[in-house]
């Protein structure tokens, strides 16, 4: 009966510990203005989450309105936080991997604080320098 139960234990904290969310990290290139790129890394000074695969830092670097910084939690193929830009603006955005996180293509959506959509965007993952705007 120990044996079992500390089967089930280690079972279980292999469990939460998944290389899964560690592949959402990633650079992205947007499909409709390859001038917008998006660097999504997990932050490791939270790491007591009960129920999300993580914090990430998203940054946007690019030209105009490409410009912001988010903080979001993931869950499954999915992250959803809050972002701000240079001018103060505050929003909230979605990030989410229809093809799994193993896949090459990621939608972001962002919203106002009413919940009125404000953009909605495609980017591939990028293999370039992430620096490089074309």
């Amino acid at each position: 009966m120990k044996t079992l139960y500390l089967c089930v234990v280690a079972a279980a904290t292999m469990s939460t510990i998944t290389p899964l969310s560690a592949e959402m990290g990633g650079k992205y290139v947007s499909t409709a203005n390859p001038q917008c790129q998006i660097n999504v890394t997990k932050l490791k000074s939270l790491r007591n989450l009960r129920f999300t695969d993580g914090p990430y830092a998203i940054q946007s670097r690019g030209v105009a309105g490409c410009t912001w910084d988010a903080l979001g939690l993931a869950k499954g193929k999915r992250i959803a936080g809050g972002f701000t830009n240079q001018s103060g603006d505050i929003a909230y955005i979605t990030l989410n991997w229809p093809s799994g996180i193993d896949g090459n293509k990621v939608d972001m959506a962002s919203f106002d604080t009413n919940g009125t959509k404000r953009s909605g965007e495609s980017f591939r993952r990028n293999t370039e320098d992430f620096d490089k705007v074309e």
